[in-house]
């Protein structure tokens, strides 16, 4: 029995087999592809035979026609510098809205018994939509009732769309894939109209923003390229490491582009094993007495993160107070290095955060080296007189590898106003810093340092031998490959350039800082309503300003106005508040911020 089908058919997907485990006797659908012409066969069977249906259609799409679609898209969006204040920061729709579900119902004379029996009722219907994902809105069951019950049964195959809403992209995977340009057109355009405009000078959510034309460029030069065996990205990379180093301290150094801050940590950590203990490399952690982590209670939950996944283990992890401001307490480090080692482990690691994800703190590095260093200096001259003949170490000393996770923070290190936040930083074993998120490289851009040179390379060296062959035509020492914990590795050091930030929130009323003192470009405050404002700040009044900020940033989305994350902080009994993270491009003004502050006001005046 033939059906006709159209080019709108073959574009939705095939759900037949929701039918599945209903009927015996379901409709149900298989396509196959002939890929090099182009040309898609559809099969429509009722479990005893088939006919094949062809559908054809060439597409023909012009070098370089999608690109150009692009750089008009990011031309007319404003991509690549601050965007308008009249568009949203985020078109918002529920993520269920943007998916695309259409199930298809065919109804054949044969079966429509079938059809009947099954497709009546509203429970079943609910099943058979639980049952393929299909989420249930509003569906128009009454018209799928009074059509199926009328007993007029069509002998065409009937595309009958049960959707909640019509949704907006379309998700659906088939082996044609889209059939022309315009198509690929619609979903470019839905996909930047319904993304966040990080250019959007109320953009205030992430650690990141904006990027410039030189950073989207290079960004897109290396996509185009798509290698990962480039002499002039070496080269580059090589140079920017150097440079890196000796801009924090070091006279020399190693380092590489890591995938983001999360990974660099976890080089961070495995660099410390190795120098503490290198024959783990080999033998593995199994046996060895536990390996303790140092972090403030302030630091980002990634460093609990790499401990799980490298098989230290989340209790292994001791956070160490903080103050009030969120800088690590050098005397409770100290005092937790000793209850470690009192309770037989082993303490080897510590991580200083220098700009923390909520306040932007800086923890003090030069004490924080004092304590970790201490000892270090005269144990190798102590040990090799007296180690001969007591067979230990005799000298108790703390010698513990110190890394700064700088992934926010690290950007002051190119202002002479801020820079001594990062007073002690050349002291530290190893650097995190993320150029992408304060002075706004293209996402993403990670550079991971090393005080140590050569130590990278021991520790995470393989020797592939497909790969780093000794008896290479050229100087291997240009093979920085195996320094990888990675084979493949996208040239991020390329994307590297460089390029400040906020005030006003004392001076109105209904806003109040959450700190007294702010070391970095993190603004956290909490917006007091009217009708909260003059009185008695009990515990229920605290309970009352912590449901004000996700009801704000509720409507903030809705409205697509301004994108400004909150939080709790329940370590500082802090109940929401907001946090707003400015970068430096696109640059703030004043006019901006104020914007921001009445915005605030307007959504949460009836609160």
């Amino acid at each position: 029995m033939k059906r006709i089908l159209t080019s709108r058919t073959l574009r939705q997907p095939l759900m037949a087999n929701c039918f599945k485990n209903v009927v015996s006797d379901k409709p149900s659908l298989r396509l196959s592809s002939e890929f090099k012409e182009k040309t898609v066969t559809m099969e429509a069977t009722n479990g005893n035979g088939f006919t094949n249906t062809n559908y054809v259609e060439k597409r023909v799409f012009k070098d370089g026609e999608l690109l150009e679609k692009v750089l008009e898209l990011t031309r007319r969006e404003k991509l690549m510098t601050k965007a308008d204040e009249s568009q949203k920061v985020v078109d918002f729709k529920h993520p269920s809205d943007l998916q695309l579900y259409n199930l298809f119902l065919y109804k054949y004379k044969t079966d429509s018994e079938i059809l009947v029996s099954y497709l009546h009722s509203r429970s079943t219907l609910t099943h058979i939509f639980q049952k393929t994902s299909v989420l249930l809105y509003q569906m128009k069951i009454v018209s799928l009732e009074s059509y199926v019950t009328s007993k007029t049964y069509t002998v065409l195959m009937t595309t009958y769309f049960l959707t909640a809403k019509q949704k907006i992209l379309p998700l659906q995977i088939s082996k044609n894939g889209c059939e022309n340009l315009e198509e690929i057109n619609d979903v470019l355009e839905k996909v930047v109209k319904y993304s966040v405009k990080t250019t959007h000078p109320h953009f205030y959510n992430q650690l990141y923003g904006g990027i410039d034309e030189v950073g989207l460029s290079s960004a897109w030069m290396m996509e185009a390229l798509n290698t990962n065996i480039c002499s002039s990205f070496y080269f580059i990379e090589h140079f920017l490491i150097k440079e890196l180093c000796h801009l924090f301290g070091w006279q020399d150094g190693d380092g590489i582009f890591s995938p983001g801050g999360s990974i660099s940590n976890m080089y961070g950590i495995t660099l410390a094993r190795y120098k503490k203990h290198p024959d783990l490399k080999e033998k593995g952690l199994f046996g060895c007495k536990e390996m303790v982590i140092f972090t403030s209670d302030m630091s980002h939950y990634s460093i609990q993160k790499a401990a799980a996944f490298m098989g230290f283990g989340i209790n292994q992890v001791v956070k160490v107070a903080s103050d009030e401001n969120g800088r690590m307490i050098s005397a409770e480090l100290k005092n937790s290095i000793q209850k470690v080692k009192q309770e037989g482990r082993e303490p080897f690691f510590v991580n200083a955060t220098s700009g923390t994800t909520v306040f932007g703190a800086f923890d003090p590095l030069d004490e924080i080296a004092r304590i970790c260093e201490e000892g270090r200096t005269l144990k190798p001259f102590i040990n090799y007189f007296f180690k001969p003949i007591f067979k230990k170490n005799i000298l108790k000393i703390n010698n513990l590898n110190i890394y700064t996770k700088a992934c926010w923070g690290g950007g002051v290190i190119l202002s002479e106003t801020y820079k001594h936040l990062l007073n002690g930083i050349q002291r530290v074993d190893s650097i995190a810093w993320n150029p992408h998120k304060m002075i706004c490289v293209p996402l993403q851009c990670s550079a991971f340092l090393v005080r140590h040179k050569g130590l990278l390379g021991e520790c995470n060296r393989a020797g592939a031998s497909y790969l780093f062959q000794p008896d290479k035509f050229y100087d291997i020492s240009y093979d920085t490959g195996d320094k990888s914990i990675q084979c493949g590795r996208k040239a991020d050091a390329f994307k590297l350039w460089l390029i400040h930030l906020e005030k006003e929130i004392c001076r109105r009323e209904g806003f109040r800082r959450v700190l007294k003192e702010r070391d970095c470009t993190n603004v956290c405050f909490w917006y007091i309503p009217p009708s909260l404002r003059n009185s008695e700040e009990n515990s229920e009044w605290w309970q009352k300003v912590h449901k004000v900020a996700p009801v704000i940033k509720g409507r903030m989305v809705e409205k697509g106005s301004v994108l400004l994350g909150y939080q709790p902080l329940e370590s500082k009994n802090l109940v929401n508040f907001f946090r707003m993270i400015t970068t430096s491009h696109p640059a703030s003004t004043v006019e901006e911020m104020n914007f921001l502050l009445n915005e605030i006001e307007i959504l949460g005046k009836d609160l």
